[in-house]
């Protein structure tokens, strides 16, 4: 005899099934029995309706009547437990719509902090009157704004210079990186007094801060030899810096969807007119950073040309746009055509179908200042941008970088030698 307790506790559940089989089989025969004495009456009685008759017809109906009211019991139960969990699932869904409400006003809070920030960076760091000392002794800082795009470019650039000092072609002791110094504001504040000597940035965004029209009388945006030309004009008389030639990658603004909510919509979905179609009862959310948000390259511009639906911004961290896609927070998320993310999560890149976006070519941007003391630095930013870099050596990186950013100087290094191995 096995007296384990699992053993036990598997008697115990099977009793009441013995029991209730018992049960069963005594009202079956009770009811059996019931109906041969109802039978035999409406016999004798002629088939009428006989007190007698009555009285064994109700007993025959109460082991129907409790079976229904087993059932009913059964149901009620059910029933109830279907509503609680109801009510949890409803409180639940309440609870994550205040998250991320909640988390929406956090983040918009903190990117006003930011702004605001950045808008008194130049107003409280001032000039850096010993810039040029520092570059006179061969010293250089180079700085990147606050996401992996543009880290990584301005990895890929650190390493180049390191290999052009190596090869003896620039004259340089030292390179000190900034990663990150913030965003565009504190940047151009930066290169402008002085506190940094070098940037990446974008021929989109420079348009944005320099207010630069990217579009021509017709609507059709300009050609990029014409808008770096004003870009190059306006740079030297109000920041005395230069910008060079495009690098050959572009980290362009896209919306994104998810592939499965594309194909179930009402119509196919491939460009941003498309969205309209996800519209039913409410506006479209659309999962972005704080700064796109308030830019009239970004948000602001993009609702205006495509006015026909609603869009609605959920401002998160630039890390949590495809966090809030895929636990759908989000029915459109804000990318760059760089992201890694893109292609490892599935998304469609949504066609730009009414032109709104500008291109964002990574351009190098010195001051003017480097220039002049660092001896060679001018003919390697030059070298920079014929090295062949394509958007697949940053996305690539990029995705290193998200899984493992302390690998991003030999990276950007072994990369640097792949292409300077080919000119």
């Amino acid at each position: 005899m096995n007296d384990s307790p699992i053993s036990n506790r598997k008697s115990n559940q099977g009793s009441p099934d013995l029991l209730e089989k018992i049960v069963i089989t005594f009202v079956i025969a009770m009811e059996l029995l019931i109906l041969f004495l109802l039978v035999q009456e409406l016999r004798e009685s002629g088939f009428r309706a006989t007190d007698k008759v009555l009285i064994l017809l109700g007993i025959a109906f109460i082991p129907v009547l409790f079976e229904i009211i087993r059932r009913f019991l059964r149901v009620s139960k059910f029933v109830n437990f279907k509503v609680g969990e109801l009510e949890v699932n409803i409180n639940r869904a309440v609870d994550e719509k205040v998250q991320l409400r909640t988390k929406t006003l956090e983040r918009d809070l903190e990117g006003k902090l930011s702004t605001a920030e950045q808008a008194l960076y130049p107003i409280l760091g001032g000039p850096n009157h010993f810039a040029k000392d520092r570059l006179d002794k061969g010293t250089l800082i180079i700085s990147s704004k606050d996401f992996p795009a543009n880290i990584v470019a301005v990895k890929l650039l650190t390493s180049f210079l390191k290999y052009e000092k190596q090869e003896g072609r620039l004259k340089i002791n030292e390179i000190n990186e900034i990663i990150p110094i913030g965003g565009t504001l504190t940047n151009y504040a930066a290169i402008k007094n002085g506190w940094v000597d070098l940037i990446i940035d974008y021929t989109g965004t420079g348009c944005l801060f320099f207010n630069v029209n990217y579009h021509t009388d017709n609507g059709e945006i300009k050609t990029e030899e014409s808008i770096l030309d004003t870009l190059r004009e306006v740079g030297r008389e109000r920041f005395q810096s230069q910008w060079f030639k495009p690098i050959g990658t572009m980290t362009n603004y896209c919306l994104v969807v998810k592939e499965e909510a594309a194909k179930e919509s009402k119509q196919k979905i491939t460009k941003i007119s498309d969205l309209e179609f996800l519209e039913k009862d409410k506006p479209v959310r659309l999962a972005t950073d704080f700064e796109f948000s308030k830019r009239q390259d970004g948000f602001l511009g993009l609702k205006e040309r495509y006015n026909h639906f609603g869009f609605e911004t959920v401002v998160c961290s630039f890390k949590e746009r495809y966090e809030y896609l895929e636990y759908g927070k989000a029915e459109v998320g804000l990318g760059h055509t760089t992201d890694s993310e893109i292609q490892e999560n599935g998304l469609r890149i949504l066609e730009d179908d009414k032109e709104f976006f500008p291109n964002y070519s990574e351009v190098p941007i010195a001051r003017l200042d480097a220039l002049k003391f660092i001896e060679g630095l001018e003919d390697a930013l030059n070298k920079f941008s014929t090295l062949g870099i394509k958007n697949k050596h940053l996305t690539r990186l990029i995705k290193n970088y998200n899984r493992d950013s302390s690998s991003i100087d030999k990276r950007a290094s072994d990369v640097i030698k792949e292409l300077t191995a080919n000119q």
